[in-house]
């Protein structure tokens, strides 16, 4: 199995478990993999609207901008659509139709053999760096997702029954997280937010940048 393949193909399974029938946006899951240094976040989309999808935040630092895009989101300081995404920072799958996904993204699905039918069912990755255009992702991210997907589909199946006990004992600097030995055994437990990451980012450190109509936007 190519990798295109195995990256669809659990996208599907992720799209089919419909886990944003349970989990809310700030209901976030932490992995941690035997191979890297910080845990990988994954918040889920779809719950309180029709926009499905998954966020991946791939350390800490992305994962700041998180809680600044809430706190702001929050004061309604957002004037647009727009102006939100430039606080986002992290890799999004987001489920749309099948006559608002690029070209590129089609073709790829399309090569991995993969089939995805039906209204807001056909994934399209999207980068998002402050400052910067959202912009497809790399394909070296590609081994990254697979492994972590290959994860988020048993983790978030297997939360789901802890999710009651999420909400009653967990404060706002506390997630579920699974972390992973080398051997493929793993240990659940709640993990600690850093205070430094859940207080979001000085304004100092967003790029500003303007930001002209794209085909992004459009969309």
């Amino acid at each position: 199995m190519n990798t295109q393949m195995q990256l669809y193909s659990l996208v599907k399974k992720l799209y089919q478990a419909n886990l944003w029938e349970d989990y809310w946006d700030n209901d976030i899951i932490g992995i941690q993999l035997p191979d890297r240094k910080e845990p990988v976040f994954i918040s889920i989309l779809g719950k309180a609207e029709q926009n499905f999808g998954i966020l991946i935040y791939r350390n800490l630092e992305e994962l700041s901008y998180f809680f600044e895009t809430s706190k702001r989101a929050e004061d309604r300081e957002f004037s647009s659509v727009m102006e939100l995404l430039q606080t986002r920072k992290c890799i999004s799958l987001d489920f749309e139709d099948r006559q608002e996904i690029p070209k590129e993204e089609y073709e790829k699905i399309k090569a991995s053999g993969i089939t995805f039918r039906g209204k807001k069912a056909w994934p399209v990755f999207t980068d998002y760096k402050p400052g910067y255009y959202p912009y497809m992702i790399d394909e070296n991210d590609v081994p990254f997702l697979i492994a972590i997907f290959e994860k988020l589909v048993e983790t978030a199946n297997d939360f789901r029954n802890s999710l009651q006990l999420y909400e009653k004992e967990q404060s706002t600097y506390k997630m579920l997280m699974r972390t992973y030995k080398k051997d493929g055994l793993y240990e659940n437990s709640f993990y600690t937010v850093p205070e430094v990451v859940l207080e979001g980012l000085l304004d100092n450190e967003i790029d500003h940048a303007p930001i002209k109509l794209t085909e992004f936007e459009m969309r």
